[in-house]
Order: structure tokens, then C-alpha cells, then sequence
């Protein structure tokens, strides 16, 4: 589902344990296929989640934070979908949008080079 509305709400889950190693192996084997803007997004919305103040926030605010439009927001989160990195639920409640991004860790190097 792509999202159309900075007033619509998003929160951020973890569905993996991510560590200092995991950046390492995004950065290394990942970001020469998502690109940097998805790796970024992944990044932004991973600090979001472990420094987060607020559980729910805007779409406004994450596009100020990583200073992306809506059209490279959505062709970051495709590419982060497509490699299992990231599920994207959502509900709508009244005229309430809301979205929940899940995190996943990514593939230890051995899996990654052995995944088809």
C-alpha cells in the first residue's frame, strides 16, 4: 500500500533483533542493490524506533527528517519490501490512516550469497 497523505500516521516495529553487524552487512551487500535512498530509509526508520519519543508520528515528519518526497519515500520502501527488509501494514480507522513498518534484520552474508 502506498501512502498519499503526509497527515497519515506511521509507527515503527521491530520483527528482527538488529545489531552494529547488520549495518555493517546493509551497508556491504544491500545498498549496492536498494540504493542508498532505501538503505537510508531503513536507517532513519530503525533510529526512529530505537530513540523514539513518540510511538506515532507523521509521514510530515519523516519526510522533513530525511529531507525524501512522498514519490522517493514509496520507491525506497518498494525496494526494501522486495528484499525482505521491511512488511508494511496498514488501517484505517474513521478518516485515520495509519501504517505500521516492520523491520526485519537481513540475511547473514552465507544466506545471502547462497539466495537465488
Amino acid at each position: 500500500m502506498e501512502f498519499n497523505n503526509g497527515d497519515d500516521f506511521f509507527e515503527v516495529r521491530m520483527a528482527s533483533i538488529l545489531t552494529d553487524y547488520d549495518r555493517q552487512i546493509m551497508t556491504s551487500l544491500y545498498q549496492p542493490i536498494i540504493g542508498y535512498g532505501a538503505l537510508s530509509l531503513f536507517f532513519t526508520l530503525w533510529s526512529h524506533h530505537e530513540h523514539q519519543i513518540v510511538d506515532v508520528l507523521t509521514h510530515d515528519y519523516l519526510f522533513n527528517l530525511s529531507q525524501m518526497t512522498p514519490h522517493q519515500f514509496n520507491h525506497a520502501k518498494k525496494h526494501l519490501e522486495a528484499m525482505g527488509l521491511l512488511r508494511t501494514y496498514f488501517k484505517k480507522e474513521a478518516s485515520i490512516r495509519h501504517f505500521i513498518y516492520e523491520l526485519y534484520a537481513p540475511k547473514l552474508p552465507n544466506d545471502f550469497f547462497a539466495d537465488i
